[in-house]
């Protein structure tokens, strides 16, 4: 695969302790495999979280920088508070991949969406 315009990323988190660590390794590993011209920003938005999710965030916050340009964002409760947010925060014009912080994407699916996210601007 040639280079690509890296995309904007999205999580909304809301009470993900037992997932929000599995998920966001497997996104880092997503994206070390994909051919980026840039780092892509990742923005992640806490959404009246009471668990230890944003400590478990803090805690590999450092190994996400490395591969992407982390906004860390917070909203009241709420998964389209937190994408309202999310939107108001974007500073550019490339597609926005909205994730779940409870679903593990296939290192695969996240290519092929970005492909064909490519393939489409095209047309």
């Amino acid at each position: 695969m040639s280079c690509l315009e890296a995309p904007n990323i999205a999580m909304a988190v809301y009470n993900e302790e037992k997932n929000l660590k599995n998920t966001l390794s497997c996104l880092k590993n997503s994206i070390l495999s994909l051919n980026f011209e840039n780092k892509p920003n990742f923005y992640i938005c806490f959404n009246g979280c009471s668990d230890n999710s944003i400590s478990i965030f803090k805690d590999i916050q450092k190994e996400l920088e490395a591969e992407m340009v982390v906004h860390i964002l917070s909203s009241p409760k709420g998964k389209l508070r937190a994408h309202q947010v999310i939107i108001e925060n974007i500073d550019n014009f490339e597609p926005v991949i909205f994730m779940d912080a409870d679903i593990i994407v296939n290192q695969e699916s996240l290519k092929l969406l970005i492909e064909f996210i490519k393939k489409d601007k095209k047309q």
